[in-house]
């Protein structure tokens, strides 16, 4: 009888704890471990890109940029780094820097003292309209600062349908400090010619 009761007791003092956290997770509507991610989850946000001079960390959907260290889990050029924001909402990701290291880094784009980046347009809901809706150029010799900024909406004359449009994430250099960049849409990929110094484009007729 008392090996019966002590198997009962342990038995209850090893599963309330994963019962405990079970109903937590429920009620603060968090995922359980065995939740299955969904596409969107796919691509980790932020992301923490490594340049020449700065790591950078971008969150996509917020629209925010910020600039660190290349050594240190410290804040370039201001207090919290951020050097781009779409919106004046405040923002928690740029203290989430602290806790990346330079091996979960991808490299920047950089080119003609510029770096690139892709961001989603946080005000829409619409996932197809929002994802790699803007194009924007940092100057990495100014701290930073915003030099032009593309919407991919200013592309939509160059396309019969008016179905979203997404940049795609395929820079390139091309000669005279221009930049090439595709714009793709629901039944085709067009390319542009993009002026490195003040963002004006051109059509070309096919990828280089």
């Amino acid at each position: 009888m008392k090996r019966r009761t002590w198997f009962l007791l342990a038995a209850t003092y090893i599963t309330a704890p994963f019962t405990a956290r079970a109903l937590l997770a429920k009620a603060s509507n968090e995922p359980s471990s065995d939740a299955v991610s969904t596409p969107h989850d796919a691509e980790r946000n932020p992301i923490c890109y490594i340049g020449s001079n700065a790591r950078w960390l971008v969150d996509k959907r917020q629209g925010v940029v910020s600039a660190w260290s290349l050594t240190k889990p410290q804040p370039l050029w201001s207090r919290d780094g951020v050097v781009f924001r779409l919106n004046k909402r405040p923002t928690r990701v740029v203290s989430d820097f602290s806790h990346l290291t330079a091996s979960q880094c991808q490299p920047t784009t950089e080119f003609f003292e510029r770096v690139y980046f892709l961001l989603d347009d946080p005000t829409t809901s619409d996932a197809h309209k929002r994802r790699d809706a803007l194009l924007v150029a940092l100057d990495l010799r100014a701290q930073g600062r915003l030099v032009w900024k593309l919407d991919v909406n200013d592309f939509l004359r160059f396309f019969p349908d008016s179905t979203p449009l997404r940049f795609l994430n395929n820079l390139k250099r091309l000669p005279n400090d221009e930049l090439l960049i595709s714009v793709q849409g629901a039944q085709s990929t067009k390319s542009f010619a993009i002026n490195a110094a003040v963002g004006t484009c051109r059509p070309v007729e096919a990828l280089n």
